[in-house]
């Protein structure tokens, strides 16, 4: 997802930086989202698809056909001892 997450920013030319003014956080906040380094919540996915100009009905229809067509893999994390740790791995 977050691939899908840097293409949506970067098909409408908008920066990192224009987006993370836009929330109130940091570029460096935002390019961990991005690189899959930091956890985004709902909340979060909504306002950062709402400042790249994304519906999030579409966006996730637009995952849900890339996991379908083997574009991406979706994963199932769960924490042992507070690490995360993958559990499943759809394609």
């Amino acid at each position: 997802m977050v691939r899908l997450l840097r293409e949506a920013r970067e098909g409408r030319g908008i920066t990192q930086e224009q987006v993370a003014k836009a929330l109130g956080i940091t570029a460096s906040m935002l390019s961990k989202w991005e690189l899959g380094q930091r956890r985004i919540d709902l909340r979060e996915l909504d306002l950062y698809l709402r400042a790249c100009q994304v519906d999030l009905v579409d966006f996730v229809a637009s995952w849900q056909q890339a996991v379908q067509e083997g574009k991406v893999i979706a994963v199932e994390v769960k924490l042992r001892k507070g690490r995360p740790v993958v559990s499943k791995t759809f394609k």
